[in-house]
């Protein structure tokens, strides 16, 4: 596929083990959604998806590969929005996307996993 007036400016990938993420969940309950997603509501009693969190770990963790940088600690992580949705694919907004950049992804899943791809365009 070709994009008219757009060239690839990064790629990034991330796989999330589903059991690695509940174990995480159990440590950690509330805490772990109020850090992956900031959507969340404190103190909500809306249920976790485990699954949801992995997928919106795994898209952050492309995030940080597809711009080449490495752990930017967790107020980096905490301010990468993920928007949209496991069948659609996502939007990214974030601080540390350059200037005339747009981040674009999808997610795939397997039995045992969530995975996130993250293809940074530039115009």
């Amino acid at each position: 596929m070709t994009t008219p007036g757009l060239r690839i400016r990064g790629i990034g990938i991330d796989l999330v083990s589903i059991p690695r993420m509940r174990k995480f969940v159990k440590l950690h309950g509330q805490k772990a959604a109020e850090l992956l997603d900031s959507s969340f509501p404190p103190r909500s009693k809306r249920a976790l998806s485990v699954k949801h969190l992995a997928r919106l770990f795994a898209a952050k963790e492309a995030v940080f590969k597809a711009l080449g940088r490495s752990w930017m600690g967790i107020e980096g992580f905490q301010e990468i929005k993920v928007q949209g949705s496991p069948s659609q694919g996502f939007s990214v907004q974030c601080p540390f996307l350059p200037q005339g950049v747009v981040a674009a992804g999808r997610f795939f899943e397997g039995k045992d996993w969530a995975g996130a791809q993250v293809i940074l365009w530039e115009s």
